[in-house]
């Protein structure tokens, strides 16, 4: 009901459950870090580790599970950069080609005269009928 007010989309991408601050005395990273009451738990939301500051001081945008960049291990901001580079090296492969498409592209002279209008008439095929051809446009749609 709450999400039909807001008008969001579940989300398809959670959290990790966080392992119980009970499972452990020591960071599940370092194994260095023992923890006591003057040096804090924390937990990865990638991975739900509990670890200590040193081993958690990075943070990543993680869009699907909070507008804000959380708390993550070293470990797992390697792996979230890594994928992140991936996927913008994909997204450059893809627009690639459509950059050489614009690079290539030979736009016509700035000028917008009727004398380039009627160049255009010009060049095109003079016997092309398109609306008095019998052809019904629904018949596209069939």
């Amino acid at each position: 009901h709450l999400l039909t007010k807001t008008g969001r989309q579940p989300s398809t991408e959670h959290a990790a459950p966080w392992i119980p601050d009970k499972a452990t005395d020591i960071c599940m990273r370092c194994t260095q870090t023992k923890f006591s009451t003057l040096t804090r738990r924390h937990h990865c939301r990638k991975c739900g580790f509990v670890v200590c500051a040193d081993c958690s001081r990075q943070r990543f945008l993680m869009p699907r599970l909070s507008p804000k960049p959380l708390r993550v291990c070293n470990l797992c901001y390697r792996q979230l950069l890594a994928e992140k580079k991936k996927e913008a090296e994909a997204d450059l492969r893809q627009t690639e080609p459509i950059c050489s498409a614009i690079q290539g592209y030979e736009p016509s002279s700035g000028d917008d005269s009727d004398k380039s209008d009627d160049d255009k008439a010009e060049r095109w095929p003079a016997d092309t009928e398109f609306y008095t051809s019998p052809v019904s446009w629904s018949s596209f749609h069939s």
